[in-house]
């Protein structure tokens, strides 16, 4: 068997293994968007209300 076969066999099998898990990475990523757009809201929302209270 060739080099290039005996990869693909591994590499098929490898994507078989996890054929069945969900998907966290896209739900890991939207949460941390979610924390981080949170945070940067809290953050600028009080500069915000200083710079229209004058």
């Amino acid at each position: 068997m060739s080099l290039s076969a005996l990869r693909r066999q591994d590499a098929d099998s490898i994507s078989a293994a996890f054929a069945h898990r969900p998907r966290v990475l896209p739900q890991a990523a939207l949460r941390l968007i979610g924390v981080t757009a949170l945070a940067w809201g809290v953050r600028r929302a009080p500069a915000a209300l200083l710079a229209h209270s004058w």
